[in-house]
């Protein structure tokens, strides 16, 4: 099973609080317990490797999707997972736990920004746009954007919509 980065972190400065003396012993301590209440942990949590129901809320079919995949990921397995209306549930240990909820997080936080760049991307390679009024300017995108709704765009599918009607009648 994957070890989360952030208990295995807190577990490090935990052994060099207790190796170390002196000025380097109550920064370390200092900085341990400043993570561990950030985190909502105890001391104890450190070591606890106790398997839990533990469960994860989402909002929507997407969200349950990168949930899913994130529990997979961290577990490294899909065997004891369920669902339950809006939640996904599992087995797991403390650790785990965190790690799950902070790349939900991340992730979601991630997808939607991701998403948000392939609905402009959408809009422009197919024109789905009316002109410009006067006085409005086109909204303005950063380079970065920009060559990333061109990536998008070139591997979109090159397809137009069969007019009903003619032109000349809208």
């Amino acid at each position: 099973m994957q070890e989360s980065k952030k208990m295995e972190l807190l577990r490090k400065i935990k052994d060099l609080a207790e190796r170390v003396v002196g000025g380097e012993k109550i920064n370390a301590q200092r900085m341990l317990r400043e993570l561990m209440e950030k985190c909502g942990l105890r001391e104890g949590d450190l070591e606890e490797c106790e398997l839990d129901r533990r469960e994860f809320y989402f909002a929507s079919k997407r969200e349950m999707a990168i949930l899913g995949q994130v529990i997979y990921k961290v577990l490294d397995r899909t065997s004891g997972i369920y669902q339950r209306g809006k939640i996904l549930g599992c087995f797991c240990t403390a650790a785990q736990e965190i790690e799950i909820e902070f790349l939900f997080d991340f992730y979601k936080r991630l997808y939607r920004r991701e998403e948000e760049v392939f609905y402009n991307a959408f809009v422009q390679k197919h024109k789905i746009f009316g002109r410009l009024q006067e006085g409005e300017a086109p909204q303005e995108v950063s380079e970065e954007e920009y060559a990333k709704m061109c990536g998008m765009m070139r591997a979109m599918y090159n397809e137009t919509p069969h007019r009903q009607i003619p032109q000349s009648c809208l």
